[in-house]
């Protein structure tokens, strides 16, 4: 503060806060015999003992009425009121349009209602796309179908379109056909068995002959027996092989569907 301050305000009179306050207290009676035994010299140090004990009392006032000190707080409580009231719609103006713009925002839209297009967050119609391929994906296996690649005998490579139903099913009626064979087979080797047994009965050991011509027999029976289930065996095995290759390229080619899905995400 400068100088020029210091003098303008040394004119005006100190306000203290405790004098302020003391005009609200009840006035203090005086002494009668104070006020009859004093002089006038002695009056001025009374009272300037007085108002050394009572520093504040200068400002107390018993004409302070009741009425004019609620006024006071009446006219403090209304105007925190109104700046509280202000303080509060302002910061409800503030945060009224941020609060929508989230919510806008949260939606995909801008404050002004328009989809917002950004990397990452797919469109209606990349949605539908998703889920006609999913759709497409969870049909059952019997309906789908795949493409098999093999060589012929002349180096010629050729694509063969199948149904995995139609796979599915040959395969159960190959396999039934092939047991009914392998049982048929084993039911004969229990018939052979059984005839020669009863051959060995038969025969006596003076029919030397007759038993060599049944074992003989027998042998070539035993022979084509086992042909013919090599055979039969060779063949199941054969047609096994193809049909667990038609599974696996089956298997292989939803695998590479499943994966050209995924890398669509």
């Amino acid at each position: 503060m400068t100088k020029q301050h210091k003098e303008a305000g040394s004119d005006k009179r100190k306000v203290s806060l405790g004098g302020f306050f003391a005009q609200f207290r009840k006035p203090q009676k005086k002494h009668e015999d104070d006020a009859e035994s004093e002089d006038d010299h002695s009056g001025n140090e009374s009272k300037q003992r007085q108002a050394a004990k009572r520093p504040f009392e200068e400002f107390s006032s018993p004409l302070v009425r009741k009425e004019d000190q609620c006024a006071i707080y009446d006219g403090l409580d209304s105007a925190l009121e109104e700046y509280n009231d202000g303080v509060q719609s302002s910061m409800q103006d503030l945060l009224d349009p941020v609060v929508d713009e989230l919510d806008a925002r949260s939606r995909g839209f801008d404050t002004h209602r328009r989809r917002i297009k950004r990397q990452g967050i797919p469109t209606h119609a990349e949605i539908d796309a998703l889920e006609a391929q999913n759709s497409l994906m969870s049909k059952p296996m019997d309906q789908d179908d795949f493409e098999v690649e093999s060589t012929r005998s002349n180096g010629t490579k050729v694509i063969e379109r199948y149904n995995m139903k139609r796979v599915i099913t040959a395969y159960r009626d190959l396999h039934a056909r092939k047991r009914a064979e392998i049982e048929s087979l084993e039911l004969e080797i229990s018939t052979l068995d059984t005839e020669l047994e009863q051959a060995y009965k038969d025969v006596s050991n003076e029919n030397l002959p007759t038993l060599k011509r049944a074992q003989g027999q027998w042998e070539s029976n035993q022979a084509k027996f086992k042909e013919a289930s090599q055979a039969a065996k060779d063949l199941l095995a054969e047609e096994f092989d193809r049909a667990k290759a038609e599974e696996k390229s089956a298997a292989v080619e939803m695998n590479r569907k499943i994966s050209a899905f995924m890398k669509e995400l």
